[in-house]
């Protein structure tokens, strides 16, 4: 039995085919952080396709429980948002009070990470905006911040 994930986006159609033995046989790498992460479509995380994704593009996975992956090389046909890492910062109050962000409006989200987005953006000060991107996640040494800007691959 294979499983479509199919994700419209701006008119076009993306689509992961895996199925549930390969998902279940797929070997991953845990990872830190390297110079892009990947955040795959909802499609894709909706159909559970975890391991498959990370398997098939060639990408380490932050943690076991933290669906994002990352590479050290773009991969430009990754099915989902593509983020060029420009920190990594530990997450800790003393830097979460005196963290010099390279800009002052930001999207920020979390993955698997104790705080919600909200709490986290009141606590950096940021303003939402599409300056840039701030992303608690769980990695396997810790919690940590990754400071990053949107890939636009044309």
């Amino acid at each position: 039995m294979q499983i479509e994930a199919v994700h419209l986006l701006q008119g076009k159609e993306q689509q992961f085919v895996f199925d549930p033995e390969e998902e279940a046989a797929a070997e991953v790498t845990l990872a830190h952080v390297q110079a892009y992460l990947y955040d795959p479509n909802v499609a894709i995380s909706k159909a559970g396709a975890f391991k498959t994704v990370a398997a098939r593009y060639g990408l380490g996975k932050l943690h076991v429980n933290t669906h994002l992956y990352t590479s050290a090389k773009l991969v430009e046909d990754f099915p989902g948002r593509t983020f060029r890492v420009l920190e990594v910062l530990p997450f800790s109050s003393k830097v979460m009070k005196s963290a010099a962000l390279p800009f002052k409006k930001a999207h920020v989200i979390t993955r698997n990470f104790p705080l919600e987005a909200a709490e986290l953006q009141k606590r950096l000060k940021l303003k939402e905006g599409e300056q840039g991107l701030v992303m608690g996640v769980t990695v396997g040494s810790g919690k940590v911040l990754v400071v990053a800007e949107r890939v636009v691959i044309a």
